[in-house]
């Protein structure tokens, strides 16, 4: 039977108490996948406990292993205004197998939206550099680059982030919010509906209740109000500002410029199909969003977010300027 290497990335992340447990699938000894070398050192320690066919390993134990020869550190952070072509500028990055990409993991939002109540900043960078670290554990000798697209909801613990990993490049993506609100009317994201509000108040502060009086129009107009203040705050920390409209070509860059690998010829496979619907093609939907885009939508977007997106706009240019 051929050797493969073991898929040992973290899936999800429990609190007991004030610890932090990371449940892993770790592959059972003897079924033909290699088991990294983290692991045995782990169970060695007794670090792994089993459960119901399921691994958990201390959030806090992870220390030693991450300082161990050979762990990916990350390569590239992608932030993003959220319905703006940050998948597709993942699964492009993802096309070749030396980049090991991962896309929104709930582990990686889970622990941000619970550290910020820890007081103790060194704490709290430890756990976020073991969070993230944990993902480049035990990965194949073919990947090198380990990157990260998260969540938007992330967004609003840039600070954090970017203090744990000072010398990680980031880049933030969006795009016109016309067409972004149209997506969000048409098509909710999860964090819009009543069930997931915990994760919204993070970032705007209403009840639930206050929250339900507002029209899905206000609430994403909102959310998106502080997404492109947020970025503009931080335009100057991120190495690039990104437009819908300049992919697929500005991904070739990145891909190029951060992390010395060229998939232009790996993304021929990528680009002819929709990034979030398997098996569906891809069709433009720029001028469809724009003329399904309400008379209420159209004048918050004027009122309240254009104004914030020509400024960010004319900061990308101005990058894009002082590049050549």
């Amino acid at each position: 039977m051929t050797e493969k290497a073991a898929d040992t990335s973290p899936r999800k992340l429990f609190t007991v108490g004030d610890r932090y447990l990371l449940e892993w699938i770790l592959p059972e000894p003897g079924n033909g996948a290699i088991e990294p070398q983290f692991i045995k050192v782990l169970r060695e320690k007794q670090q792994i406990s089993h459960i119901g066919g399921h691994s958990f390993i201390p959030l806090s134990s992870l220390g030693e292993a991450l300082a161990a020869p050979g762990v990916l550190n990350p390569k590239l952070f992608i932030y993003h205004a959220t319905r703006c072509g940050s998948t597709l500028l993942g699964r492009m990055l993802r096309s070749k197998d030396e980049n090991r990409v991962f896309n929104e993991p709930s582990a990686v939002t889970r622990l941000l939206m619970s550290i910020k109540s820890i007081d103790d900043q060194t704490i709290r960078m430890i756990h976020l550099r073991n969070m993230i670290g944990a993902f480049g554990l035990g990965a194949p000798p073919w990947q090198k680059n380990l990157v990260f697209k998260f969540a938007s909801l992330c967004n609003f613990f840039f600070d954090d982030i970017h203090e744990a990993f000072p010398n990680t490049p980031s880049v933030f993506i969006y795009r016109d919010p016309v067409e972004i609100m149209v997506g969000l009317v048409t098509e909710p994201a999860q964090w819009l509906y009543d069930i997931h509000f915990d994760k919204l108040r993070t970032v705007l502060p209403w009840s639930k209740n206050e929250a339900a009086t507002l029209k899905l129009e206000d609430l994403s107009c909102l959310y998106l109000e502080r997404q492109f203040q947020w970025a503009l705050d931080r335009a100057d920390a991120f190495d690039r500002l990104v437009n819908y409209t300049e992919l697929p070509e500005a991904a070739f860059e990145i891909a190029d410029s951060f992390l010395e690998s060229n998939i232009r010829e790996q993304c021929s496979e990528v680009l002819p199909w929709n990034a979030k619907k398997p098996g569906k093609p891809f069709i433009p939907d720029s001028s469809k969003k724009q003329g399904l885009a309400s008379v209420l939508v159209r004048e918050l977007a004027e009122t309240r977010l254009y104004p914030l997106y020509r400024e960010l706009e004319a900061i990308r240019v101005e990058k894009i300027a002082s590049f050549k």
